[in-house]
């Protein structure tokens, strides 16, 4: 390789045209066009040690090497903005994106991933966790008599909804397996009552139920009852005695 030189006034902003009309215009000056002699020589631009590929290509004009500005600022984790009213080109820094968080007010939809981490005096771990799916009234009935026609029916005013969730074990404190089961999960009414968890003889399978090393993976079904009249239902997964924390999923 070659001994790298350094290029005398480098300029990261080509035409505005160039940077966001990804055409090959000739460089302006502030307030007018003019033309300039330019030189294309196959100039390549190399990030960290990454070529970068672009589709408007680099040019020399009067000693002075051009660069897509975009192409080059997105490259180094810039972002690139155009204010046509001042002609001015923002290069800034990237804004994190936010994350939503969720809360017992504000549960998780149906297949949004959670992660927490749970120390309950006898396991350290983290979990990552979701409800992939869910079924109520008849269409849940339906499957849970399937699963064993000795399954007992709902009582009057109420109806199962059969849950399928999955957990991932992120990681444990000491290899230790962690057992999973529906009971690392509330149900809630949309005005806040818990709900019991009404045990029917048999699930649909895979049952949620098992021992999970870390890496280890479990999806499987799991039932309550809810009111019929209850249009919002949650469930939150370990929270803590006193009520707080948890993940918190809605059942809709």
């Amino acid at each position: 390789m070659g001994k790298k030189q350094r290029i005398k006034d480098i300029s990261l902003g080509v035409l505005i045209g160039c940077m966001f009309a990804g055409s090959m215009p000739m460089a302006m000056a502030a307030v007018a066009q003019i033309n300039l002699p330019v030189s294309y020589n196959d100039i390549k631009i190399v990030i960290d040690g990454k070529r970068l590929n672009t589709d408007n290509e680099p040019f020399i004009s009067e000693g002075v090497t051009y660069l897509p500005v975009r192409a080059v600022a997105e490259a180094v984790g810039k972002d690139v903005s155009w204010d046509g009213e001042t002609n001015t080109v923002y290069i800034d820094e990237k804004k994190p994106e936010t994350e939503t968080t969720y809360s017992r007010t504000n549960p998780a939809p149906l297949g949004e991933k959670q992660t927490i981490t749970i120390d309950n005096g006898t396991n350290t771990y983290t979990a990552t966790v979701e409800i992939t799916d869910a079924e109520r009234g008849y269409a849940a009935w339906k499957k849970i008599k399937a699963a064993n026609v000795y399954n007992p029916e709902p009582e009057d005013g109420m109806e199962y909804i059969l849950v399928k969730a999955k957990i991932t074990i992120d990681k444990v404190d000491g290899d230790k397996a962690i057992s999973i089961n529906k009971y690392m999960f509330d149900a809630f009414s949309s005005n806040g009552e818990q709900y019991d968890f009404y045990d029917v003889t048999v699930v649909p399978a895979p049952e949620f139920k098992g021992d999970l090393y870390e890496g280890g993976s479990k999806e499987g079904y799991f039932t309550f009852l809810v009111d019929k009249k209850d249009d919002a239902p949650k469930l939150v997964f370990e929270r803590n005695s006193d009520g707080s924390g948890g993940l918190w999923f809605a059942i809709e």
